[in-house]
């Protein structure tokens, strides 16, 4: 299936190039910034977020399931809805460019298949990126079905309550597409949200790289305290820690098979929540991979489908 390819609306900030290049973020390449820019403001008046020039990769592979989830399954269901947990304020630079581009929320907006959809919905902690986001909403003229909401996804009984009184989830199906900086996320919030839903496609950004994959030895030697239980809930459970081969493996530093086990145990309990399809191919940098998840063969080969071909041209390659 040759979809069109999704236009991202890349514009070179001017007024950032020269504040861009002063910018002490720009002296690290691997510092993982994510924050709303404090020198520029957007070409839309509006402020950015500052990212790596990795990111476009993810907004790339999630942008192209979205259009051919919801033309592939526009006829089938009665209401399609896609939900995104940590939006952002919907538009990003570069931080070592000054280039602009429209991050996954305003690139759904943007989309052609944005017709197909019912009810889009975004969550985001922060209240002023939620405002931002909002704005960026009222000037598409997007906000009969679009609107952000101000969320924390450790507490996804409110996220649920907004889902309920502002999406119709009868004959449904639904992406949620969660996009954390690291691995924070509860799993009980990814399962009461399925449960909600029923019928979900899940695309999650499994951040390995900002903290987990320095910390995770200690992690399992029990020398972490503020991080243990983020690690453990976004498992879901504690038994990671009991396995004869974690313990081994942290006895001798090893920490890429430690973040293999990792891994599949977080795989393992998707398959007991309902997802009997998981893959964890695309990989964004050393930082990301983004998995898919869902319970239906169609959805799994859609994602194969799209995840064929890379952002620069080139064949993914698998991370685990």
């Amino acid at each position: 299936m040759n979809r069109k390819e999704p236009n991202f609306n890349k514009k070179i900030n001017k007024n950032a190039i020269e504040k861009c290049n002063k910018c002490s973020l720009k002296k690290d390449e691997n510092n993982i910034v994510n924050t709303l820019c404090k020198e520029v403001i957007g070409t839309d008046g509006e402020k950015i977020r500052c990212v790596g020039n990795w990111a476009y990769k993810k907004v790339y592979y999630i942008t192209r399931y979205f259009d051919i989830f919801f033309n592939g399954m526009k006829n089938k269901f009665f209401n399609l809805n896609y939900l995104e947990i940590c939006s952002g304020p919907g538009r990003c630079i570069y931080k070592n460019e000054g280039t602009e581009y429209d991050g996954t929320a305003l690139s759904i907006l943007h989309h052609s298949s944005y017709k197909h959809a019912n009810s889009i919905l975004f969550f985001d902690k922060e209240e002023e990126v939620v405002n931002i986001l909002n704005n960026r909403i009222m000037k598409l003229g997007k906000q009969d079905k679009s609107k952000a909401f101000i969320a924390d996804y450790y507490k996804y009984d409110d996220i649920i309550n907004i889902i309920s009184h502002n999406m119709v989830k009868e004959n449904s199906l639904n992406l949620l597409v969660i996009d954390p900086t690291d691995c924070s996320v509860p799993f009980e919030t990814i399962k009461n949200i399925k449960k909600y839903l029923g019928k979900v496609d899940l695309i999650i950004n499994f951040a390995y790289g900002t903290d987990l994959k320095r910390n995770i030895v200690k992690f399992v030697n029990g020398e972490l305290t503020t991080a243990r239980d983020k690690y453990i809930k976004f498992l879901g459970d504690d038994d990671f820690l009991n396995n004869k081969d974690v313990k081994r493996y942290a006895e001798h530093n090893n920490n890429d098979k430690l973040l293999e086990l990792y891994f599949n145990y977080y795989r393992e309990h998707l398959k007991q929540i309902g997802f009997t399809y998981i893959d964890p191919s695309v990989s964004v940098k050393h930082f990301y991979s983004l998995l898919f998840a869902s319970a239906n063969k169609r959805g799994f080969d859609f994602w194969k489908k799209i995840k064929e071909i890379e952002s620069s041209g080139q064949r993914t390659l698998d991370l685990f």
